[in-house]
């Protein structure tokens, strides 16, 4: 009888398991849609709320968010000597200009 209960068990926690990849991969699609149309973003928010899984989409467009904020330092990081040094230069040609006049 233990047996039987350890094997449900193990289907029940597989099958929680799908289920949550499952949502998972919805939620994913839908944030893709999201970044990716310049259509209305009513059906894709309806789709989220009907799914009765609006939370557990927050925390994954939470991750979202952070990932993207990482990019965008990432890359302000890389850039910022370059924008320095095109400003400096700009100062110098602003500066030689007014000589000029």
């Amino acid at each position: 009888m233990a047996d039987k209960w350890a094997k449900l068990s193990n289907v029940i926690s597989f099958t929680a398991i799908v289920h949550e990849e499952s949502v998972k991969s919805q939620h994913e699609h839908l944030l893709t849609e999201i970044e990716s149309t310049n259509d209305p973003l009513g059906p894709t928010v309806r789709a989220i709320y009907d799914g009765n899984e609006h939370e557990k989409f927050l925390d994954q467009l939470d991750v979202r968010i952070r990932s993207h904020d990482k990019d965008i330092e990432r890359m302000c990081n890389f850039h910022y000597h370059g924008f320095t040094d095109s400003i400096a230069e700009l100062l110098k040609v602003r500066g030689e200009c007014e000589k000029l006049k």
